[in-house]
C-alpha cells in the first residue's frame, strides 16, 4: 500500500492526457507538455501554421514536434509493470462470494462478477460481457465525457477571459466618471466661491458707502443742532433784555432766525434703503434659484446609477 502513491504518480506521468492511455510515440511541444503523436494530430485536425496546447492553450507551431524517446521508454516500462501488477491484482481481486476471478461485467448491476455469479439467479437474464470488453467500452464513454468536459472548461476559460476584460473596461469607465464628478464639483465650488466673493464685495462696498453717507449726514446734523442751540440760547437771553436793548438790531435777529429755520440736511436713507431692498431681492432670488437647483440636482444625483 505504501508504494501505491508513487506507483500511481508514475502511471500518471506515463499517461497521455488526451487518450488516457500509456504514451505511444510521445512528442513534446514548445510549452513542455507531452502527447501521443496520433492523439495530437487528431486533436489539431487539419494542419495549419499554428495551434494551441490542449492543456495550457499556449500557441504552438505544429511543425515543432520533438519525439520524446525517454518518455516512450518509461511509458513502455511502466506499462509492463502495470500489466504485471494487474495480473497480481487479478489473483487477489477475486469474487468475495465465490473466490473466483472477476472476469465478467454485469451491465444491469454495473459491477464486475465471476463466472459462478453469472450462472446464479441474481444475474440470470442479465446482459453480461467480458470484463476487458466492459473496461474498453466504459473507458471510451469516459473519454467522450472527458472531451466534453475539456470543451466546457475551455468555454468557461474564454468566458472568464471576457469577464476579466469587461471588468477592466468597466473599471476604466468608472475611474473616468469619478474624475468627471470630481472636476464638475470642483468647478461648481470655484464658481460658487467666486460668486460669494462678488456678492460679499458688493455688500461691503454698499456698507462703506452707507457708513460714509451716514457719517456725513450725522456730522451735518450735529453742526446744525449746535448752531441752533447757540441761536436759541442767544434768543432766550435776548428775550430777557430790557425793551430798548431788545429792540436794538431786531431785524437782524429775525433774519438769523428765519435763516436757521430754512436750514435743510438731505436724508441719505431713502436712496440707501432702496438699494438695500434691491440687494435683498437679489439675495432672495438667488436663494430660490439655489433651492430649485438643489432640488433638481438631488433628483439626478440621488437616483440610483
Amino acid at each position: 500500500m505504501e508504494a501505491e502513491g508513487p506507483a500511481k504518480g508514475l502511471c500518471e506521468e506515463a499517461t497521455c492526457p488526451l487518450c488516457l492511455d500509456f504514451f505511444k510515440d510521445p512528442v513534446i511541444i514548445d510549452c513542455g507538455h507531452n502527447f501521443c503523436r496520433s492523439c495530437l494530430a487528431k486533436y489539431w485536425g487539419e494542419p495549419g501554421p499554428e495551434a494551441s496546447c490542449p492543456q495550457c492553450r499556449e500557441k504552438i507551431p505544429q511543425r515543432t514536434l520533438r519525439p520524446n524517446r525517454q518518455l516512450a521508454n518509461m511509458a513502455e516500462l511502466v506499462q509492463k509493470l502495470q500489466e504485471g501488477r494487474k495480473k497480481e491484482e487479478g489473483r487477489r481481486d477475486a469474487c468475495k462470494m465465490h473466490q473466483e476471478p472477476l472476469k465478467l461485467f454485469c451491465r444491469e448491476d454495473e459491477a464486475p462478477i465471476c463466472t459462478v455469479c453469472d450462472r446464479a439467479k441474481e444475474h440470470r437474464g442479465h446482459n453480461v460481457i467480458p470484463l476487458e470488453e466492459a473496461f474498453q467500452e466504459y473507458k471510451e464513454k469516459i473519454k467522450f465525457h472527458l472531451e466534453s468536459l475539456r470543451k466546457k472548461r475551455e468555454e468557461f476559460k474564454d468566458q472568464q477571459y471576457v469577464q476579466e476584460l469587461r471588468r477592466k473596461d468597466y473599471q476604466t469607465q468608472l475611474d473616468l466618471e469619478k474624475m468627471k464628478i470630481k472636476s464638475l464639483f470642483e468647478g461648481m465650488q470655484r464658481f460658487l466661491e467666486e460668486k460669494q466673493h462678488f456678492c460679499l464685495t458688493q455688500l461691503e462696498d454698499l456698507e462703506k458707502e452707507m457708513e460714509k453717507k451716514q457719517d456725513k449726514t450725522l456730522a451735518k446734523l450735529t453742526e446744525e443742532i449746535s448752531q441752533l442751540s447757540l441761536l436759541i440760547t442767544e434768543m432766550e437771553e435776548k428775550c430777557l433784555q430790557p425793551a430798548s436793548d431788545f429792540l436794538q438790531d431786531i431785524r437782524n435777529s429775525f433774519v438769523r432766525c428765519e435763516k436757521n429755520l430754512g436750514g435743510y440736511v438731505p436724508d441719505a436713507s431713502p436712496n440707501l434703503n432702496e438699494r438695500l431692498k434691491m440687494t435683498s431681492q437679489k439675495i432672495s432670488a438667488l436663494q430660490k434659484a439655489t433651492e430649485s437647483y438643489k432640488g433638481t440636482k438631488n433628483g439626478i444625483i440621488s437616483s440610483k446609477i
